[in-house]
């Protein structure tokens, strides 16, 4: 999620909306008592909120949000939230409805009483193994990440264009900051591998992480993956009406349909008559088992077409603009314009509009909105049009050159992440 200084809220109704909440009570882990598992609900949703960062006032306004949403569900559904935030330790906790259905309480599963970094594998994996393995035992389960993210690019990697004038050093994030620390999505995928927990669905408020690289690294823990290709605005989500739209889920079988109602959710809040409609986004949902013949028919094709590699090596300034690219120009020290393209616009000047690969990309993508643009604040360099977008985000290998450190992204980091490892 990108900070945006004009947004104070998400859903003014929602920050008026007051939860009772019950006592919190410390204890360490190695004296907690061991719960005992139930059945309260066939659907269960971990929301993970790393907000010891930036976004960290976005969250109490998405967690009202969420409660009201589980108000207004038509069926029962487990929601429970792991909050980490700039304020106190991490707190986990259950949002259950008043048996009366007219208000919602927290019931504290489990407190910390020292400062936690929730960017690391293992807190992650303690989390997911305490509510899937030890705590609840519903049929479908659904994590989200809430936090900042950046797909495949590592947090502690520095970079700047080498066109860019004076551009200064600014460290990328990945999927989720606390402080200075950094989860990176191949340790999440590990982290979740550790838990056996298989998901049926994952999403992420976070930028960037509708990619080729984290659906391919997310392939063997979660059905689907839903996010954005692009930014996605402070305010977040719109889970007022997401939870209600997931509640419907009750079986394995209902879970696409279910994440095809939250791109409809999306669209309502940052399409054309939505609240941010002058900021417009992006939002897809993609099918990971689609995913490793779409890596195949990528890489075919690229080796089919070595001339329009060629022409994107020898005029990568001009291409990553000709291309459908995401992340606005965010001044001259932090130029990601070179980062992330369309899957499909690249696909179609690789192959041409006939070539084969794309039908493997619409297997993948089951269903997408986009906006006509997005746009934070006045500056040209602030906005970006949305021409032609399939749904999901790939980084362009040969783009990586425009950087001073291409060396360390193209084969420490890129060539590492699934995604890139496979693709050579």
């Amino acid at each position: 999620m990108c900070k945006l200084s004009d947004i104070q809220n998400f859903w003014v109704s929602a920050s008026l909306f007051c939860l009772a909440v019950f006592s919190l009570q410390s204890c360490h882990s190695s004296s907690s008592v061991e719960p005992t598992p139930v059945q309260t609900a066939d659907h269960t949703l971990l929301i993970y909120i790393v907000g010891d960062n930036s976004l960290s006032s976005y969250a109490p306004t998405n967690i009202s949000a969420a409660s009201r949403g589980l108000l207004d569900a038509g069926k029962p559904m487990n929601v429970v939230i792991y909050k980490d935030n700039e304020e106190g330790h991490p707190v986990l906790f259950h949002l259950k409805v008043a048996s009366d259905g007219l208000s919602v309480s927290r019931d504290t599963l489990f407190v910390w009483d020292e400062e936690v970094n929730s960017a690391l594998p293992d807190q992650v994996a303690w989390v997911v193994d305490f509510v899937f393995n030890r705590t609840f035992t519903s049929t479908v389960k659904g994590l989200e990440m809430w936090s900042h993210g950046d797909s495949w690019v590592p947090g502690n990697l520095s970079y700047q264009l080498n066109s860019a004038s004076g551009a200064g050093i600014k460290p990328l994030t990945y999927i989720g900051i606390d402080g200075t620390s950094y989860l990176e999505t191949d340790d999440l995928a590990s982290a979740l591998a550790s838990t056996g927990v298989h998901f049926d669905y994952m999403f992420f408020d976070a930028c960037h992480m509708a990619t080729a690289e984290v659906a391919y690294e997310l392939r063997n823990v979660t059905d689907y993956i839903a996010g954005s290709s692009n930014e996605i605005m402070g305010a977040g989500l719109p889970y007022n009406t997401f939870v209600p739209s997931l509640a419907e889920c009750q079986s394995t079988s209902e879970v696409e349909s279910a994440l095809r109602a939250l791109v409809t959710d999306f669209e309502n809040v940052y399409g054309e008559n939505g609240t941010y409609k002058n900021n417009g986004g992006t939002f897809s949902v993609i099918r990971t088992s689609a995913m490793p013949s779409l890596l195949e028919g990528y890489k075919n094709l690229r080796l089919a077409h070595p001339e329009a590699l060629q022409a994107l090596q020898e005029n990568a300034e001009t291409l990553r603009f000709t291309i459908q690219r995401y992340g606005r120009r965010m001044g001259s020290t932090s130029d990601r314009t070179g980062l992330y393209h369309d899957m499909g616009a690249l696909l179609r000047y690789i192959g041409g509009e006939d070539n084969a690969v794309l039908s493997l990309l619409r297997e993948a993508v089951v269903s997408e909105f986009h906006s006509s643009f997005f746009k934070v604040g006045t500056s040209s360099d602030n906005m970006i049009e949305f021409t032609d977008v399939s749904g999901m985000a790939v980084t362009v290998p040969e783009f990586l050159g425009l950087y001073n450190n291409s060396s360390a992204f193209t084969t420490a980091y890129y060539g590492k992440c699934a995604w890139g490892m496979d693709l050579k």
